[in-house]
């Protein structure tokens, strides 16, 4: 992935919250962010999933992503490269892909696709370097806790996950199947930084890069 130019680097810290506050705040949702970009005086937009972006820039990490296969259908594609995270995560932690597979297999009938409307920014992302050019926007917001048994886990901005590369479509499902992982074990996590950092190594293929004991104690340390 090419690095996107940075000119001006802005730094976002969210001050810690009290103890209501982070109980106000997760019942707002949790969810994932794209940059929304332009060059050339705004003449041309682009868009990047932000994990992607911060694997590159805040990491230092070289993304890692299949090439698209021009002979299946978007879906399809998809799917391969969805998979092919599972695979790298299962090389270190078989359990947890295979837990990412099965909510995986259900996303989309979670899912309601918010057309005509456009997703409140979910305050949750901590440490974030963001270019000059560009902007954060809500991709997806997560309900981890429906309040009715036929409400969506999962909302997506259609105008958004429509424009992004099938690369970034798969790295924006794994952060969501990771923050779900993240908070049935801590609900009132407050920042989504080390649900990236997960991301950017499975997207890098940097997993295989920790030993077991190595693995064990970030997971645990990460919250995740």
């Amino acid at each position: 992935m090419q690095a996107l130019q940075i000119v001006l680097m802005t730094v976002i810290l969210f001050s810690s919250v009290s103890k209501a506050g982070i109980s106000e705040w997760n019942e707002r949702g949790n969810g994932g962010d794209i940059l929304l970009c332009s060059r050339n005086n705004g003449a041309e937009v682009y868009f990047h999933f932000y994990d992607v972006y911060e694997a590159d820039v805040r990491y230092g990490l070289k993304v890692q992503i299949p090439a698209v296969n021009e002979t299946l259908s978007q879906d399809e594609q998809r799917v391969v490269i969805f998979e092919s995270f599972l695979n790298r995560i299962a090389q270190k932690d078989p359990q947890r892909a295979q837990q990412y597979k099965t909510w995986m297999a259900t996303f989309f009938a979670e899912s309601q696709f918010v057309k005509g409307s456009h997703l409140g920014d979910i305050p949750d992302t901590g440490i974030g370097i963001i270019p000059a050019a560009c902007q954060l926007k809500q991709l997806i917001a997560q309900n981890p806790d429906p309040f009715l048994p036929y409400e969506a886990r999962y909302f997506i901005d259609p105008k958004f996950w429509q424009v992004l590369s099938v690369q970034d479509q798969a790295a924006a499902l794994l952060h969501e199947l990771v923050y779900r992982g993240a908070l049935e074990k801590n609900p009132a996590l407050r920042s989504s930084e080390k649900v990236r950092l997960f991301v950017a190594l499975v997207i890098s293929d940097k997993l295989q890069d920790l030993n077991a004991e190595e693995y064990q104690r970030k997971i645990t340390a990460w919250g995740l």
